[in-house]
Parts: structure tokens; sequence; C-alpha cells
């Protein structure tokens, strides 16, 4: 069996409405998009892949540049043998650095065709189920801490049990009451973490960690480099 035809398809998603530090961003119109591909081959099957990029105010890429590497990928998986799916990547590899969304959405088509073709779906094909379920999260808003619970009881009525909550919007004493007050509202079972989108400095950080270390929050990208979050880890313990 041979690859035969590559084709993308591009998918614009609704905006979420989710604030960020980078909301003043949207004013420039960047929509996300979906890059799905479609890998036909000589026989009858088709082999499907979907790739979503960050936007790249947020993350160094963008879905042009995707869809852009993997047109520069393409002749390395015409008339390749899918079944051969670990040399293909080796060769995108040896070709070409970097360009993940556009090497990881070539790996989703070729390991569709291999489900299809032993006529398996891919979690009995990688060795079986070990889970039934996944629990997802949810995105509290930014909001007062007040309108942030109302968030958090209305997903939980949902069935939500994780809560990712946003912080980071310009007032370090806003959002110590923000993460006092997302902790003390978990129920049983339930977990939250807070996500501040790099958006304080090293002594905003630092100033907020050291007010609410007491109740061990989880809080995800608090500084702008890796480098000053171990500053700020160091400072504050």
């Amino acid at each position: 069996m041979k690859i035969t035809r590559l084709t993308v398809y591009v998918v614009k998603l609704d905006a979420w409405n989710v604030g960020t530090r980078y909301s003043t961003t949207d004013k420039l119109g960047l929509s996300l998009q979906s890059s799905i591909v479609r890998l036909e081959t000589d026989s009858e099957l088709i082999g499907w892949g979907e790739t979503l990029t960050p936007p790249p105010y947020y993350h160094p890429t963008s879905p042009e540049s995707a869809r852009a590497a993997i047109g520069l990928i393409a002749p390395l998986v015409l008339g390749a043998d899918p079944s051969q799916n670990r040399k293909i990547l080796h060769d995108i590899r040896s070709m070409m650095r970097g360009h993940e969304p556009a090497k990881s959405v070539i790996d989703m088509a070729i390991c569709d065709l291999a489900g299809k073709v032993a006529n398996l779906p891919l979690v009995d094909l990688w060795g079986g189920r070990v889970v039934n379920d996944m629990p997802v999260l949810c995105l509290v808003n930014f909001a007062s801490p007040e309108e942030q619970l109302t968030q958090i009881s209305e997903f939980r009525a949902l069935g939500y049990k994780l809560f990712q909550i946003k912080v980071g919007d310009g007032d370090p004493n806003l959002d110590v009451a923000r993460i006092e007050s997302g902790m003390s509202a978990m129920q049983p079972g339930e977990r939250c973490w807070f996500d501040a989108n790099r958006a304080w400095s090293v002594d905003q950080a630092m100033q907020i960690l050291n007010r609410v270390k007491h109740l061990a929050p989880l809080i995800g990208q608090r500084t702008e480099t890796y480098r000053d979050c171990v500053r700020v880890s160091r400072r504050t313990g």
C-alpha cells in the first residue's frame, strides 16, 4: 500500500471568549484554526489527522506555518508505505527541525491508517485500554472572586471537577483574593489551579506567592521565562 494523495483542510473555530493577558490582541482578528490532513492510499483506506496550533501571540508558531511545513513534508510522505511509519517520521525529522504541529498531524494520519489496516481501534493497536474515561477541565474566566465562584458553581452543576482559574490581569491584591476564594471553594474530589499566562513580573509573583503559600496552590506560567520562574521558586519556597 502506498500513500497517493495528501490534502489539507482548514477549519476556523469559534472564539471561546476566555479572557487572558493577551485579550488586547483580539483587535488583530486572529482566529483559531484547525488544520486537518487527509491521506489517501492506492487502496480504499484513508487516514485522518488534526493539529491546532496556539495563536502566534502565545507561542512562536501559527496555523499558516504549520500548513507550510506540511507542504515541505509532503514529498517524503507521498509514495511512502504507511506501514513504515517509523521510517517516515525518521526521514521527516532528518530534513526538518521543529515544526512539531506539522509532524504530529502526519504521524496521527499514518497511525489512523495503521489502525484501519489492522482493523483495530488505536487503543487496541497500542496495547489496550487502561481507563474508560478522562476528566476534562473547565476555564474560569477573569472576574471578581465572587463572580468566579458563580462560574465554578455553574461548571460544577455540569459535572466538572477540575477548574482552571484565570489570574494575572494587573492587580496582585485581586489575584490573592481569587486564589484564596478558589481554594476555599473546592469540594472533596475537586481540584483547581491558577493560570497567570506568564503575566506576573518577578516582584509580583513573589509578593503573591508569599501571601498564599500557606494554601499550597498550584499556579502555572507565573512569569515570562523559565529562569524567572526558578528565581521566584527559590525565593518563595
